[in-house]
């Protein structure tokens, strides 16, 4: 772990502990996620339970009609995603030793084509190189999984964290679609403004 991106990720998490309380804000961030559902139309998403100083995306588990696959910790290292709601009926969560809720029973799915993925972020630099919180579960998931390279990767992202001066690493993951509370952007090409 490099000594800019530690000392990127501290700001960034500061950043993020003031930007959720502006609750005008987040609404907007909602609105554009919608939005994006509605685009893609998803029959599987991957997503994650927030943890302190991430966007609450558990807000719209209950009205999505797609199956939701959430992440399981393996062996403090690893990383699986797990069939959480299927058909309205949701599934059993537990809370892992990082205090992250999580199916308590394993039933895999791996993001393919046409998945999306909603995967928490701290922020990202100009080339949509995202940055984590540095525990690498999600660089290494999409490395040892290349069929879920093919999903559509979503980070939900203030905006002043989305053009952070970090150099990418070949294993760093490269997300595909940033929401932000201006801006539906793909790959650096504004699609939407509200």
């Amino acid at each position: 772990m490099s000594a800019e991106k530690t000392e990127i990720r501290k700001e960034a998490k500061l950043y993020w502990k003031e930007f959720l309380k502006d609750t005008k804000k987040i609404e907007r961030m909602f609105e554009f996620l919608i939005q994006s559902l509605k685009i893609y139309q998803p029959k599987r998403i991957f997503a994650y339970f927030p943890i302190e100083n991430e966007f609450p995306v558990d807000r719209i588990f209950g009205v999505l009609q797609s199956e939701i696959y959430l992440p399981v910790i393996i062996n403090n290292q690893d990383m699986k995603f797990s069939l959480y709601k299927k058909d309205g009926q949701f599934f059993p969560l537990g809370v892992n030793h990082f205090g992250i809720k999580e199916p308590l029973e394993m039933k895999e799915g791996i993001p393919q084509e046409n998945d999306l993925v909603i995967i928490p972020s701290l922020g990202c630099n100009q080339d949509f190189v995202r940055l984590g919180r540095g525990g690498g579960f999600y660089d290494r998931y999409f490395s040892k999984n290349p069929s879920s390279r093919l999903s559509i990767k979503l980070s939900i992202i203030p905006e002043d964290l989305t053009q952070l001066s970090f150099m990418g690493f070949e294993h760093d993951l490269i997300l595909d679609l940033i929401i932000t509370e201006n801006n539906i952007v793909y790959k650096q090409k504004k699609i939407e403004n509200m």
